[in-house]
């Protein structure tokens, strides 16, 4: 069967809860202040029966502007929509703020209702039609049908019903069932006699089972699902999709509230501080300003918050961009994670965001770096998103587990995509750990700067114990990381270990002699030849057979490296032409090729070989005539 949550949108008294009533025959409007004012105030729920053992769930929201909070607490986890519009008053207010946050929660799938067509004319009914016609224009929305109802008269309800069980039959599902991943956010909660504490809600993710254990965030307190129902019914298992109710234990009725949320893991990191793209509803009167103080609705939570936009000082209604937003709360907040922002004044909806990284560090404003990564979330497919949160995360090594959690795909999937990641050379897979190539870089440039630090330069050794403490003052990855990241680079001969002690260079951990005669030659011509480097074809020449041999060995030993197919150049030398470039990339402008060729005081060519070979070994980017450190 089909799970679906159906929600209404629309202005107040265009006859939304009528409408609920003349589908299902059940009155949404439970509490006695809305039977008595005949306006809804809180979240009201139905169900739409579709066949014997088939139903769908219905959400009333409130329609009036002063209860919008309680209309965002029910808007999460919606899979259709019902946009009412009544034929008398055609498009108003709400009308169009309920439309912005349906649009931007991703509804995709929905139903027009005109409503009150017992009052109305033909040519009003046209003329409403194209109000909301405009409304939608450009939305995920746009091509929705639409039906005129009365729900006085009873005026094809049974038309509009049936459009609905066929649409909702249709709809792909697209539903998260995995039990990992459940999202629970609570809409009520209370207590039954015999039973103790029921939450209720709509299950945006994953399944649960009875017995099983989930977590209340955000203080992530476990409690025992002892019972699940939907519209009364007993279950066994839920799924993504349906209104549930849970009865729970382990917890008392009192420390659990509306906003807060059930997931299925302790491990669900929170945080007050993330990073989103934002999207201005195009009706703003007004720009967004930076450090605008906002409400943050996510899933059934409202909390406070102040945004920061990073790029520009302001956004216009209908404009784009990305921005951190600091919460006055932790949450267990996740990539994907849809929220709305409201005005702290009047409550009005102005935009929406959608979380991109919830472990953001301390980025500045307007930089490049940070905003290309963001992008790269943004926009990019899902190998794209991965390989750049790798990339960015350098403070951390991540498993393929934390992969599939944090972006919310299967296993196989994430293992196929760290496949090819890895047989393209963007990252390295040690152990369980899964690592940049760039962050492998930095790691064994710090190593060799350490060895120069402590007075080794090329030969001696270091307890192993203490290169990792010194790494770990710069780079926060753990001990553990840092042995598994020791043990593949010496697999990989990049550094070479005895009892505890690391070289650089194998023949520095026994008394042979460090390099053969022909090995020391090459090395004092390339020493006299500096920034500018040797031909290949040429020390060949000079040195007969064992010159190719002495060469070959020099690249394993890491003592020179290629700029290029035909030329040579002392490490030491290339050392120091990428710390020029790396002092001068500290200022924004970025380096050009004749100052950096002045900075190393040699000839353009030899400058231009440097530049381009630190962009082929991913150290720099090139934009335009212009490069910059690559982070």
């Amino acid at each position: 069967m089909r799970n679906c949550i159906i929600a209404t949108a629309g202005h107040v008294d265009h006859g939304k809860s009528a409408l609920i009533e003349a589908l299902t025959g059940q009155v949404t409007d439970r509490l006695l202040e809305e039977q008595n004012r005949k306006i809804t105030i809180d979240l009201g729920f139905a169900e739409l029966k579709a066949g014997e053992d088939e139903s769908f769930s219905i959400i009333d929201v409130p329609g009036h502007k002063d209860f919008i909070k309680n209309m965002l607490a029910g808007a999460s986890s919606v899979d259709f929509l019902l946009l009412v519009v009544a034929l008398d008053e055609g498009v108003m207010p709400q009308t169009i703020e309920h439309f912005n946050i349906m649009s931007h929660l991703n509804v995709q799938s929905g139903i027009v209702v005109l409503t009150k067509s017992d009052l109305v004319d033909e040519v009003r009914v046209q003329e409403v039609r194209q109000q909301v016609t405009d409304l939608i224009a450009g939305s995920c929305l746009e091509n929705i049908p639409f039906i005129e109802v009365s729900a006085h008269t009873g005026d094809h309800i049974d038309d509009l019903s049936a459009m609905m069980v066929q649409m909702l039959r249709a709809l792909p599902d697209n539903h998260c069932i995995d039990p990992r991943f459940v999202k629970l956010p609570i809409h009520r909660v209370f207590s039954v006699d015999g039973m103790g504490t029921v939450v209720t809600g709509s299950l945006a993710d994953g399944s649960c089972t009875v017995g099983d254990t989930l977590y209340l965030y955000p203080s992530a307190k476990p409690v025992k699902v002892r019972g699940i129902q939907t519209h009364g019914l007993p279950l066994a298992t839920c799924c993504a999709g349906q209104r549930i109710a849970l009865n729970v234990s382990g917890i008392n009725r009192s420390e659990i509230r509306r906003g807060d949320m059930l997931m299925a893991t302790k491990e669900v990191p929170t945080t007050s501080k993330v990073a989103v793209s934002i999207s201005v509803f195009e009706d703003l009167p007004h720009a967004i300003r930076n450090n605008t103080k906002c409400f943050v609705s996510w899933g059934s939570r409202q909390t406070q918050a102040r945004l920061v936009l990073l790029e520009d000082d302001s956004i216009m209604a209908g404009g784009q961009g990305y921005a951190l937003l600091h919460l006055s709360e932790e949450l267990p907040l996740m990539f994907g994670d849809k929220v709305i922002l409201s005005d702290m004044t009047h409550h009005t909806a102005f935009a929406g965001c959608c979380i991109l990284e919830n472990a953001v560090g301390k980025p500045k404003r307007r930089d490049d770096n940070f905003l290309c990564y963001l992008e790269k979330l943004s926009l990019g497919n899902l190998k794209e998103q991965v390989n750049a949160r790798i990339e960015y995360l350098t403070h951390q090594l991540q498993t393929a587990d934390s992969i599939t959690f944090h972006f919310k795909i299967p296993q196989p999937v994430c293992q196929a995509i760290l496949t090819e990641l890895s047989d393209e050379g963007f990252i390295l897979q040690i152990g369980s750990y899964v690592l940049s190539t760039s962050l492998d870089r930095k790691l064994k440039s710090h190593v060799f700067d350490i060895f120069g630090e402590m007075g080794m330069g090329d030969g001696g050794s270091i307890q192993k114990a203490t290169l990792i403490q010194k790494l770990q003052a710069k780079h926060y990855l753990t001990n553990e990381q840092l042995e598994i990241w020791f043990e593949d680079a010496v697999s990989r001969k990049e550094f070479f270990i005895h009892s505890g002690m690391v070289s650089l260079h194998e023949c520095s951990l026994d008394s042979t002699p460090k390099c053969s005669p022909v090995e020391s030659a090459i090395l004092t011509a390339l020493d006299e030849a500096g920034f500018k480097g040797a031909n290949i074809q040429e020390l060949q020449k000079q040195h007969g057979a064992k010159g190719k041999t002495a060469i070959h060995n020099l690249l394993l030993d890491g003592k020179i490296l290629k700029l290029s197919q035909d030329v040579l150049i002392s490490r030491k030398f290339f050392d120091q032409a990428f710390e020029v470039f790396h002092d001068m990339a500290q200022s924004s402008e970025g380096v050009l090729l004749p100052v950096f060729r002045d900075a190393l005081g040699t000839s353009r060519k030899p400058a231009q070989i440097l530049l381009e070979s630190f962009d082929a070994r991913g150290l720099t980017r090139k934009e335009g005539d212009v490069r910059f450190l690559r982070n």
